[in-house]
């Protein structure tokens, strides 16, 4: 089901994602009465960042090291992620870093494309405030997409695919670079902060980090050619004559890893996993939680349990389009099995080949209830 409203300045779109089932995870087990990443003890909020352009990024002309406007005006830009569990509140942070030349237009950036774990953890979102510097309104409105997989052209960038989110800049507004000249004067400075209030359940939402931004990606579109994690659109402030999208630094695997669903005997919990197109995929359990190494051979120092660990070595899937593989289960109806713990971790290896260095997600863990 998709769904497009207008709220004031805000447009919601509530968003889902399309799944494809991996094998090889049906024995899993669970802790602590609610799933959450081991990375958040006690939900701590937690930070990330991301940078938009620079030597490894690339621009929508195909401009890299680095990416430029059409001008070949060099543009830059930082989105740090703040996200509080408690109250389910990520914090957007967007700072524009493009060089400023005395006597030249400074490049504005306009729009900002992101994702959540809309559908997964959250079913909608809402802007509740925003504010850059000297407290300015940059008056930026929010759309929120429930299903970038079909395509329907809402949080589109065309280049870069289709996002969860975007905040929208004002008709010839957007956020200027500190000392800069010639912007418009709709313009703000920033750092500009934006207040987005997740909405779903707390128990999933608990489970959200400020990683989750950062390793979330676009959906390829009919005219995709780059997968990324945020884009933005520059604009050269002066004559007009520079524009263009900037992505952000990619290259990693950028593994994420969630439980879904109850975790009651006799109930259907799902574990959520994506990684990079290209990039292998396996997973770890334990049954206890501790500091320790897989055998020698492996070589990967993991924090989820001692010599009870267990590897899958096939790797059973390679990511083959953007989204969450899913193992969906049903716990056993058995008495026994309350109280049991599982934890786990995802691993990915890079799309260049199977190599002894994994990435690895956010811990998880989750234990059967009666």
């Amino acid at each position: 089901m998709n769904s497009f409203r207008f709220v004031g300045s805000a447009v919601l779109v509530a968003a889902g994602i399309a799944l494809c089932a991996p094998a090889g995870i049906a024995q899993s087990r669970v802790k602590g009465g609610v799933s959450r990443p081991l990375g958040v003890p006690n939900y701590q909020p937690s930070h990330s960042s991301l940078s938009i352009g620079g030597p490894v990024a690339m621009g929508d002309n195909g401009s890299t090291n680095p990416a430029t406007l059409s001008d070949g005006t060099a543009a830059t830009g930082v989105l740090d992620f703040d996200y509080d569990p408690a109250t389910a509140l990520l914090t957007v942070t967007v700072r524009n870093t493009s060089p400023v030349v005395p006597g030249l237009n400074t490049a504005v950036m306009g729009d900002v494309y992101l994702n959540a774990p809309l559908a997964l953890a959250a079913v909608d979102a809402v802007l509740v405030s925003q504010a850059a510097e000297g407290g300015a309104d940059p008056a930026y409105g929010l759309s929120v997409d429930l299903d970038p997989y079909d395509l329907n052209g809402v949080n589109d960038t065309g280049y870069f695919g289709c996002f969860s989110l975007r905040l929208i800049a004002p008709a010839g507004g957007g956020i200027a670079a500190t000392g800069a000249t010639g912007t418009p004067a709709i313009a703000v400075t920033g750092p500009a902060v934006f207040t987005l209030q997740l909405i779903g359940s707390m128990d999933l939402l608990q489970q959200v980090t400020a990683d989750y931004p950062v390793k979330l990606q676009s959906v390829p579109g009919p005219l995709a050619t780059m997968v990324t994690n945020a884009a933005v659109p520059f604009y050269n402030a002066g004559d007009g004559s520079g524009i263009g999208i900037i992505s952000d630094v990619t290259g990693d695997c950028n593994p994420i890893a969630f439980w879904s669903g109850n975790n009651r005997i006799g109930h259907t919990q799902t574990l959520f996993v994506q990684a990079t197109p290209g990039c292998h995929g396996c997973e770890v359990w334990s049954p206890i939680l501790a500091t320790s190494n897989l055998p020698p051979a492996i070589g990967i120092q993991l924090e989820i349990g001692g010599p009870q660990n267990s590897l899958n070595f096939i790797l059973p899937w390679t990511f083959t389009q953007v989204g969450f593989h899913m193992l969906s289960y049903t716990i056993p109806n058995d008495i026994n099995l309350i109280g049991v713990t599982r934890y786990w971790q995802f691993m990915t290896n890079p799309v260049t080949g199977i190599t002894t260095t994994f990435e690895k997600s956010p811990f998880v863990t989750t234990t059967y209830l009666p």
